[in-house]
Formats: structure tokens, C-alpha cells, sequence
């Protein structure tokens, strides 16, 4: 025992005589799993972790989706739920992730979801969390070297507290963030991830990312990382719309769970059934037949255009009402939205005109409404 303890103290020297960039290497999965499982001992320490099969399985899924297309495509990724309203992701050496159920709350859409995912895949690519024990001022550097050889090296003897410690460094480290670099990188190799992918659009990262500044905006004292040694949200947003860019991936907006969306259901009007276009609650258009369709086609048909409408950011500037004949137009960026003619007139029995004003009012209410959850 005595010589493998005299073995481990000469290596400990020999380490601590040596400058820090001699520690830059690659360690082995073994190694890095072993790493890992201490930063989570000391996470599930601090925070309950929460056992949701549907969450998990859809977290699995995207990095199962997302790992082969990465520059470590043989990492196998472990995901868990931590129970906290904190907005935060967080990954740790060997594959490790968590995921706070406070971020599954907001992000919108699972293509956000893979942007959250990816970026934290990215940091294990890059091996962040090792980079940033081997360079920690929290401990002196001597003390985290001993650590990592007693550890690593798996001598007997070495002592429990020195391995707590360097679980608690580890999570330290998670919560806070890498460092302002390293999440820009993480950021940038994400929507590389998610392109290759062919499955998630990249765009989903720069979503989440303007969620995230508004979620600032609300809340600027949040204890988690993602709020702490990150760059400033702005500044992430414009890196990762020049990444898109550079990859020549046009700026779409994702629909969401908060996405305005129209739907057609059954109506009756004046004892005459029909069909009604409906957003939000809000009733927007009850068509009659017209020119062979009937209402529940007509509806159907503007269904499809309020809602394409609702995926390009549209302004309350971008409705207006036209008069074409004895029909009035509500168009989109002077695109028709919704035709509404003498039938329909009739039915209700007033103009096109008034309908279509009336129309016209509903969908700026929800745009209106819509541009404000989105600043704010």
C-alpha cells in the first residue's frame, strides 16, 4: 500500500511541476465517465431529479438523433430531469445531462428543445468541462491535479472528502457555465449539429435564445448558469444568426406551443349550418358557399393561410382591407388572406365590407397580442 501511495504523491509532483497547458489532453471515456459521476453525485445532492418517462423519452430521442452527427459521435448521452423553475441545461463530463424542468416548461417546440441539447453536446465535443477544472481558480491548481490523479488513477487510499470536492467543483462549474468562449462555441457547433441533422431546424437554437433574453428581461436575478458566465444574450443571438447565415439557412420563425394558430370548426348562422375560422377563441371568419366550395372548404383554405401568416412575424401594419367588386379582401403584405363576398354578406347580413373590417380587427388583436409575448 505504502509504495502505491509513494507512487501517486511522486506523480502529484510531477504533475505540479509541470505548466498547466501539459494537462490539455484527451482523457480516455473511463476517465471522463468517472469525472462525470461525481459532478453528479453532487448535483442530485442539491437538487431532486424528477422521473417524467414522456420528457425523458423525448429528450432521448433528440440526442440519440443528434449524437452521430457530432465530432464524438460514440458518446452515448444520459439525460435527467432536475425539479427546479430555474431555466437551465448543463452538462457534464462521461455524457451526462440535465435538463431543469423549468426550461422543459418553456422552450416552445422540440426544434428548441435540440438547440438546447445540441449546445450542450457541443460541450462535451469540446470537452469544456475538463478544460475548465484543469484552468479553475477555485481551488488552487496543485490541489485539483492531486485530485485528479487520486481519482483517475484509482490508487487506494485516496481520500473521499478530496473526491467530494472535486464532484463540487465540477458542479460549480456546470451551473456556472464554461466560460463566455466556450458558450460561444457551444453555440456555434449547435447549429452545425442541428443542420447535419436534417431533422431539427436550426433555427430552433436562435429561438430559444430570444426566449431566453426576454426570460432576463423578467427575472434578472436567477441563480442557475445559463444566466451567469454566458455571454450577453444579445451578443449570442447575433453569433448565431451569422452562423446561420454563413450556412446559408434562412431565418424562419418555428411554431410553437404559444404560436397564434387558426382552426375551423362547426357553426350555424341564421339556422344555416356552416363552418367558422376560429384563432385564440376569437371568431374570424364564418364563410358561406361560394363559387361550388362549400363553408367548411373555404374555411379549411383560409385555415392554411392565417396560419403561414402567423410563421413570418407578421405586423399589425401588414393588414389592411381592399374592395375588389362587390367582395372585400383582407390581405397580408398585400397578399389575400381572406375573400369575402356577397354570400357571405348575405348570410350575415350586412356588407363584405363590414366583415371584412371586423375580420381585419380580430387578426391585429392577436398579432398585437403576439408581438407583445414575444418583447416581452
Amino acid at each position: 500500500m505504502r509504495p502505491k501511495r509513494g507512487l501517486l504523491i511522486a506523480l502529484v509532483l510531477l504533475l505540479g511541476a509541470l505548466p498547466r497547458a501539459a494537462f490539455a489532453r484527451d482523457y480516455s471515456p473511463q476517465e471522463e465517465e468517472k469525472l462525470g459521476k461525481e459532478g453528479c453525485a453532487q448535483i442530485e445532492k442539491e437538487y431532486k431529479v424528477i422521473e417524467d418517462a414522456a420528457q425523458l423519452k423525448r429528450v432521448h430521442q433528440i440526442l440519440s438523433a443528434l449524437a452521430p452527427v457530432t465530432s464524438r459521435p460514440e458518446v452515448t448521452y444520459r439525460a435527467k430531469i432536475l425539479d427546479t423553475e430555474d431555466v437551465n441545461a448543463l452538462s457534464l463530463p462521461g455524457g451526462f445531462i440535465y435538463v431543469t424542468k423549468g426550461l422543459l416548461d418553456i422552450v416552445e417546440s422540440d426544434d428548441e428543445l435540440a438547440g438546447v441539447l445540441a449546445h450542450e453536446i457541443a460541450h462535451n465535443a469540446h470537452r469544456h468541462a475538463i478544460q475548465s477544472l484543469q484552468q479553475s481558480s477555485k481551488l488552487d491548481q496543485k490541489l485539483v491535479l492531486m485530485f485528479l490523479a487520486g481519482l483517475l488513477l484509482q490508487r487506494e487510499g485516496v481520500d473521499p472528502g478530496q473526491v467530494a470536492l472535486l464532484g463540487v467543483l465540477l458542479k460549480t462549474n456546470a451551473l456556472n457555465g464554461y466560460g463566455r468562449k466556450a458558450e460561444m462555441e457551444a453555440d456555434r457547433s449547435a447549429v452545425e449539429y442541428l443542420a447535419a441533422s436534417k431533422r431539427y431546424n436550426p433555427n430552433g437554437i436562435l429561438q430559444f435564445m430570444e426566449t431566453l433574453q426576454r426570460e432576463e428581461m423578467r427575472r434578472p436575478q436567477v441563480e442557475l448558469g445559463i444566466f451567469q458566465t454566458h455571454p450577453h444574450t444579445r451578443d449570442r443571438i447575433e453569433a448565431i444568426r451569422t452562423a446561420l447565415s454563413e450556412l446559408k439557412i434562412p431565418i424562419v420563425r418555428i411554431p410553437g406551443k404559444s404560436t397564434p394558430k387558426a382552426t375551423s370548426r362547426p357553426a350555424t348562422v341564421n339556422g344555416v349550418e356552416i363552418a367558422e375560422v376560429v384563432v385564440k377563441e376569437r371568431v374570424v371568419f364564418q364563410p358561406a358557399a361560394h363559387a361550388g366550395k362549400s363553408p367548411a372548404e373555404r374555411a379549411e383554405a383560409t385555415v392554411a393561410r392565417i396560419n403561414a401568416m402567423f410563421l413570418q412575424f407578421p405586423e399589425e401594419r401588414h393588414i389592411r382591407v381592399k374592395t375588389e367588386g362587390e367582395s372585400a379582401v383582407v390581405l397580408f403584405r398585400n397578399e389575400p388572406l381572406i375573400t369575402i363576398t356577397p354570400e357571405d354578406g348575405q348570410l350575415h347580413g350586412t356588407t363584405p365590407s363590414e366583415l371584412a373590417e371586423n375580420a381585419a380587427k380580430t387578426l391585429k388583436s392577436v398579432i398585437w397580442e403576439d408581438f407583445v409575448r414575444r418583447a416581452y
